[in-house]
């Protein structure tokens, strides 16, 4: 499995909203939070999802998981903090982790969310961030790369 294999693989898990979380790396079907490899999972956050895709392919893809990794991490990097609305955790300097600040952080700022004063999710900026990942690697990956 090669870095853009993982990275689809990660994006699929979470493609629908109902099958992403936020503030857990993944729940259970009643909301509690269990570990990404547990069977028990029903949605997932971007790092679980990763998690989850990485440990079902084992070690003997970790060059690959790396590179997975590092364009998650670069793709999450270049969101502007502006377009989020402002929590208190995203100047917190123990919540440095640019994939799980996509993650936990990203809500929409559309007029309807706005007028009820409502965080509400924004399931689509976490997708955007892994298209975005996954360009990045197919751009970076060799022709003949793989395995």
């Amino acid at each position: 499995m090669n870095s853009i294999e993982i990275l689809v693989e990660a994006r699929a898990k979470i493609a629908e909203p109902e099958s992403w979380t936020q503030g857990a790396d993944a729940r259970d079907r009643d909301g509690n939070a269990v570990e990404p490899t547990d069977p028990t999972a029903v949605c997932w956050s971007v790092k679980g999802a990763f998690s989850c895709v990485v440990c079902a392919a084992g070690a003997a893809h970790s060059k690959h998981r790396d590179k997975a990794w590092h364009a998650l991490r670069e793709a999450a990097a270049t969101i502007e903090a502006d377009d989020w609305v402002k929590d208190p955790r995203f100047t917190d300097p123990e919540f440095t982790d640019p994939v799980e600040a996509v993650n936990d952080l990203s809500f929409r700022l559309d007029d309807e969310a706005l007028e009820h004063g409502a965080k509400v999710p924004n399931h689509a900026r976490v997708l955007d961030v892994l298209d975005n990942a996954i360009e990045s690697a197919r751009q970076a990956q060799p022709e003949n790369e793989t395995v």
